[in-house]
């Protein structure tokens, strides 16, 4: 929504129901988050799993209010549905009404509503205990349930509190996830240690297989006298609490020509954790290289979901290496960059490489480089890792090459992925995670003295430190990841990086305006107020209004904001001329003179007045006294006679009653 408001253009009425919709949104969550925040607490409750449930019910008394604010326009259907007739009535289409939603506590002599709710609490594993504390919604009258994690124990599919469903896998020793055999005997068996572990306080059941993508290559294994298989579920095993079992799993070649099984994925996972993520798995990888002399390749990591969900890496720069914009939601899993990207890395040199990360936020990045040539990313071969925190963003990476690093060219690995249930939170170098990209790249070890990004042998302008781009309009200028002095263009305000930026508000220091913002200029700029307090509102000098006032017509707001009307005359007619003392034609050959009298009736002067003297004074609309104690500002007024079927005029007959006031004929 907030994307739709920036690309439409202010004052106009989409723009205005746009962030109309927007405010009642945010206004919305605001009230829910106040809500649950100001909850006070009523009381725990109890209950355990298998399906029995109960039902609860609970009175509870609200004497709060909250309210949601927002405005509509007056379309034509609405305006009738709120009586604001058009026709008329100085109200214009397009014209809009504030209006107000209460919630809440009703607006009697209590300001108080009592309500009774019920409501029921079940889980259907039998092994699970919950513990749910109770706060009241004071403004609803309903109530907020948090689970209590210290006192609840919980599985199938796991909700919080104590795991019951804990599996753990090593290979090796405990606590390892990987391993690689090289130079096997072709035709042997490789034999790779178990440890598998229930590491929750209850007897769990779990199953072991392997990852069908991950074992291309057709490898057999074997463990607890069963091959496994990836078309089933895998061994069962049922552990007790804290039960470990040691064991091996036994790999053997398919044929004796198949001789590299890199990177096969082996999980321990609770089966009735499976139908929903994050899932309760625990991993390993295993490797096996078949042969004298044969200790594989890189492994290349297998992802079957890959950058499909914006975990991708979209750029990679290090010295000469600038390879941004390549990441993508419909890229490969891995790329191989090393025969067309390289750079040289001299020993004890301080570089930094900077990542740019793919279109999910929260993934996990890492980089390593195989200083010693090895085929393998150890551990202590990582440059470092970090988390995204925003899309697209560009985070660096300091490091240091290592004097002990073998001289000539080797590769540098770069990932990014999403890490699921069960899945490594410590990014590995070769591990098949589900979402995820890895590029390779090749870095060349020299033994000349390290230079910084100015050429001088160990200088210090290296990556990351200050100097100046020759950019009036940037800021922070430093040496990227390429040697490159680049500063970061400052914002509205002048702040290098602020977010200032043009459309975001500002204070223009004007009182008579509002909706304040940069303009692409950097100007900033606001709407002025229009006569109902609307920034950029239609209610303006001259627009439609109402006056209230029933005697007037065609309102408009004036200079002044306020909203006047023309009176309307004897006729009907707003502004017009028929006004009382105007002349007139009563249709009366008696009299002579006709006006409109205060009444707007059309009443000329008799010949003989109402009191039948010649040219008396009793005309009418002359003061009188109609003898009724009752009334006041008595006149007399010229009483309608029918002398023939068809044509109306005024007789010489007046009567004297009391004056009305001047009202629309």
């Amino acid at each position: 929504m907030t994307a739709q408001i920036a690309a439409l253009t202010p004052g106009t009425s989409v723009y205005d129901d746009k962030v109309n919709q927007l405010n009642v949104w945010n206004q919305a969550l605001a009230l829910n988050d106040s809500i649950k925040a100001a909850a006070p607490f009523a009381l725990t409750r109890a209950f355990s799993g298998g399906g029995a449930g109960q039902t609860f019910s609970q009175t509870t008394t609200t004497s709060i209010k909250r309210n949601i604010d927002y405005t509509v326009a007056l379309e034509e259907g609405l305006s009738f549905e709120f009586g604001a007739y058009l026709a008329g009535s100085g109200v214009a289409l397009g014209s809009s009404m504030k209006m107000r939603t209460e919630y809440g506590s009703s607006t009697g002599a209590s300001n108080q509503n009592t309500n009774t709710m019920a409501y029921h609490l079940e889980d259907g594993d039998v092994y699970d205990s919950h513990t749910v504390d109770l706060y009241r919604d004071e403004v609803f009258g309903s109530y907020v349930f948090k689970l209590d994690s210290a006192n609840s124990r919980t599985s199938c599919k796991y909700e919080g509190g104590y795991p019951l469903d804990q599996p753990s896998l090593s290979v090796g020793t405990l606590g390892y996830t990987s391993m690689a055999v090289n130079e096997a005997p072709i035709g042997s068996d490789v034999i790779f240690p178990l440890v598998v572990c229930n590491n929750s306080d209850t007897t769990r059941t779990y199953y072991l297989k392997f990852d069908a993508a991950t074992n291309a290559q057709g490898a057999v294994m074997q463990a607890f006298g069963n091959t496994l298989n990836s078309n089933d579920d895998g061994i069962q095993l049922e552990l007790l609490g804290g039960q470990c079992i040691n064991t091996s799993l036994t790999l053997t070649q398919p044929n004796v020509g198949v001789l590299d099984f890199d990177n096969i994925n082996l999980r321990l996972y609770s089966l009735c954790e499976e139908e929903y993520p994050p899932y309760v798995r625990s991993y390993i990888t295993i490797s096996a290289h078949f042969g004298t002399g044969n200790f594989g390749d890189y492994c290349i990591p297998v992802s079957v979901t890959g950058t499909a969900e914006g975990d991708y890496v979209d750029g990679v720069q290090l010295a000469s290496i600038n390879n941004t914009g390549t990441g993508g939601v419909a890229g490969p899993s891995y790329t191989d960059y090393s025969g067309s990207l390289s750079t040289p890395l001299s020993r004890n040199a301080q570089r930094t490489i900077t990542i740019t990360t793919g279109t999910h936020v929260d993934g996990r990045y890492a980089v390593w480089i195989d200083y010693d040539h090895s085929g393998t990313f150890e551990e202590d071969e990582k440059l470092g890792a970090f988390n995204s925190t925003a899309a697209g963003e560009a985070q660096s990476i300091a490091f240091t090459v290592p004097v002990s690093a073998a001289l000539g060219s080797t590769i540098m690995r770069v990932r990014g992925v999403n890490v699921q249930g069960g899945e490594p939170a410590v990014l590995a170098p070769c591990f098949n995670y589900n979402l995820g990209e890895t590029e390779d790249y090749a870095v060349v070890i020299n033994a000349n003295t390290p230079q910084d990004c100015a050429g001088v042998n160990n200088g210090p302008a290296l990556p990351g430190t200050a100097c100046d781009d020759g950019d009036a309009n940037t800021g922070n200028d430093t040496w990227t990841a390429n040697c490159v002095c680049a500063g970061v263009p400052a914002d509205c305000a002048g702040v290098p990086g602020g977010t200032a930026l043009p459309g975001t508000t500002c204070d223009d220091n004007n009182p008579g305006t509002g909706g304040d913002v940069y303009d692409a200029n950097c100007q900033c700029a606001g709407l002025a107020y229009d006569c109902l307090g609307l920034p950029g509102g239609t209610a303006i000098f001259g627009s439609p209004c109402d006056d209230g006032n029933a005697a007037t017509g065609n309102d408009v707001y004036n200079v002044s904001c306020q909203c006047a009307g023309q009176l309307i005359d004897c006729i009907g007619v707003a502004g017009g001329t028929a006004l009382p003392g105007s002349p007139c034609d009563d249709d009366d050959a008696m009299t002579s003179d006709d006006v409109y009298i205060a009444n707007c009736q059309c009443a000329g002067v008799l010949v003989n007045d109402c009191e039948g003297v010649a040219g008396g004074p009793a005309q009418p609309g002359t003061p009188c006294d109609d003898g009724d104690l009752s009334t006041g500002n008595d006149v007399y007024t010229a009483i309608a006679m029918f002398r023939t079927p068809v044509r109306l005029r005024w007789s010489a007959r007046r009567k004297c009653s009391a004056r009305n006031s001047l009202q629309r004929q």
